[in-house]
């Protein structure tokens, strides 16, 4: 049996996705393909005629999702940099300057409740995780995480712990 991916947010929009070609997607091209998509997707809005071509099928909610991330630069750039990310991990790429650190070595601010670290390329807080990812990684115990000043990667390592 093959191993099938997870979609990403470009395929389930139906757009190419942007690792590896030069072509930039527009916000005009991110609303476009996520109209379609919506129609496409619609359960009111399949006939037969297109049941010639499977296409796989999404949900209203993986549709505002992709649509959200994708169409706000910085959300989009966040997500773009995670997908780089555990490409190279599945491939099995070597990441140079990989550091392991515990989730105590790093800073934490308690406006963000975000936790930080400077990098060597002179970013002070290259390395950012939020409370988000470590609740989304608990069951793994680390986050890996790019720097957003360079290429660099930190994996930090926790241990959930309940305060009763």
């Amino acid at each position: 049996m093959k191993d099938e991916k997870a979609p990403n947010h470009y395929d389930i929009l139906g757009l190419p996705n942007p690792h590896g070609i030069k072509q930039q997607i527009s916000q005009h091209d991110v609303k476009t393909a996520y109209r379609r998509a919506l129609l496409r997707h619609h359960p009111d809005k399949s006939n037969g005629a297109n049941a010639a071509r499977p296409v796989a099928k999404y949900t209203v909610d993986q549709l505002l999702l992709a649509y959200s991330t994708l169409s706000d630069p910085a959300s989009r750039s966040s997500y773009d940099h995670s997908q780089r990310l555990a490409s190279n991990l599945e491939d099995g790429k070597s990441q140079p300057g990989l550091e392991l650190v515990d989730l105590d070595d790093l800073g934490f601010n308690e406006v963000e409740c975000t936790w930080y670290r400077s990098c060597r390329c002179g970013n002070e807080r290259g390395f950012l995780i939020t409370e988000q990812e470590l609740e989304d990684n608990a069951d793994l115990g680390e986050v890996i995480t790019g720097c957003r000043g360079c290429s660099l990667c930190l994996k930090v390592k926790f241990v959930v712990t309940d305060d009763d």
